[in-house]
């Protein structure tokens, strides 16, 4: 029963990993790996079951529980999002802020603190001052040189009537 239940875990970070449209070698990634899997475990334990009306937290801490993020706060895993940076000087040709990618949420933080991850340093960080994208999947590079090629060989298929009426 435990080693399903991490297997199905598992499978969870992947599908989450998945929709955020990360390539092979994003999803290798140990760190984003292991950020998907605090998600899915995260998320798993927050929302309710199949055929339950409480979940499995709310059932295991009963009067007890309260909600480490409020649901309103749930934002999709993979989100871009412009990170501020918080340090006190800033230089004036200096960006004053990171696009990094959501990759969780800060559990013992206020219920807006999320983790993000930044490719530039590869290191997951807290924070709260964000300003979300809106809802694009994160793109990597490979991901992208794949989409063109693939809208590439489907124009060629098509007639240019057509393309042009998918245009419009």
């Amino acid at each position: 029963m435990i080693e399903r239940g991490f297997a199905v875990r598992l499978e969870k970070a992947k599908v989450l990993m998945k929709n955020a449209n990360l390539n092979i070698t994003s999803q290798s990634n140990k760190i984003i790996l292991m950020e998907a899997i605090k998600t899915a475990v995260f998320l798993y334990d927050e929302c309710p079951q199949k055929n339950k009306s409480q979940s499995p937290n709310e059932l295991w801490y009963g009067a007890d529980y309260k909600q480490r993020v409020k649901p309103q706060h749930y934002v999709q895993f993979g989100r871009d999002s412009f990170v501020t940076n918080k340090r006190d000087y800033v230089k004036k040709n200096e960006s004053n802020g990171d696009v990094m990618m959501m990759v969780g949420y800060a559990l013992d933080s206020p219920s807006r603190t999320y983790r993000f991850y930044n490719p530039k340093t590869n290191a997951v960080v807290q924070s709260n001052s964000v300003t979300w994208k809106d809802f694009f999947r994160y793109e990597d590079d490979s991901v992208s040189i794949f989409k063109n090629k693939f809208m590439l060989a489907s124009m060629t298929q098509m007639t240019i009537a057509k393309a042009k009426k998918m245009m419009i």
